[in-house]
């Protein structure tokens, strides 16, 4: 199955008041896709434990074991990543791994790109998309089901492009360096500021993470702040003068030329395309 070929079928789709700490490891038999509304707790698998905060997005695979700790306000969504199962909408709830039966498991082979759990810290702009599926869901109309799985789909690609240049064979400082400028893109910084942030000398650090990125730590910065500044430009009615201050650039001049660049497009006219 290829990325292009996925036609998702949400299950169930529901905000949890509070998802409740488990003391035994369970497996799910579909793809689950979580996102933290408010407070904090840590999911735990066999290999290693992951701190959630809000705006904290999970995509975990069937078969694959975990627990949470703490409790927190949830968002839950369980799919499958095609239609064969389609003939079977009842949702169907994670067993302890003893009683865990690998061949109920729906969907057996998943594109490259989700053959892996992804966990996505500041990913707010999937909110929106996660939230529409469950009131899709609960419609029942003419039409939700096929609006469900485009949204879904939507989400699951916004997901992996919001988590490009994040790859489980890049050395870890690379990963965090990553999700640093994701969580500060807003604020003024240099290659100094960066590698001061991990104690490393800003020459050696814009190298090696070059080396695992194939970008530059001024480029990545870039993007991040260009890709925010996309969203606001799309999602709200800020003005310009707003959407430069909230994304991290000096002034508008600056911001403008950047964006031409990047889009080949004024935001105004990016703006105007993206909602006709």
């Amino acid at each position: 199955m290829h990325l292009a070929d996925i036609n998702p079928y949400l299950r169930y789709a529901r905000v949890h008041p509070a998802v409740m700490e488990g003391d035994r490891f369970r497996a799910a038999y579909d793809y689950r896709l979580f996102y933290v509304l408010d407070g904090d707790m840590t999911f735990v698998t066999e290999e290693g434990e992951s701190a959630l905060t809000p705006a904290t997005v999970l995509f975990v695979l069937p078969g694959v074991p975990y627990r949470f700790v703490g409790r927190a306000k949830v968002l839950v969504l369980n799919f499958d990543l095609s239609r064969e199962h389609a003939d079977d909408p009842v949702p169907r709830t994670p067993d302890e791994i003893g009683k865990f039966h690998a061949e109920r498991i729906f969907t057996h082979t998943p594109p490259p790109e989700l053959s892996h759990g992804i966990t996505l810290y500041g990913a707010e702009a999937l909110e929106p998309l996660l939230r529409r599926c469950v009131s899709e869901s609960l419609c029942l109309g003419e039409g939700s089901d096929a609006i469900t799985s485009a949204l879904l789909k939507e989400a699951l690609c916004l997901l992996l492009e919001e988590t490009k240049g994040i790859s489980h064979e890049q050395p870890k400082i690379v990963q965090e360096i990553t999700l640093y400028l994701r969580e500060n893109f807003d604020r003024s910084l240099t290659n100094s500021d960066i590698a001061a942030a991990f104690g490393y000398h800003p020459f050696y650090l814009n190298r090696l993470f070059k080396e695992h990125t194939g970008t530059t730590l001024h480029k990545a910065l870039l993007a991040v702040r260009i890709r925010n500044a996309k969203g606001l430009l799309k999602r709200t009615s800020l003005s310009v003068e707003e959407i430069v201050k909230e994304s991290g650039f000096s002034d508008r001049t600056q911001f403008c030329i950047a964006f031409r660049h990047a889009t080949g497009m004024t935001p105004s006219e990016y703006r105007k395309k993206s909602r006709t």
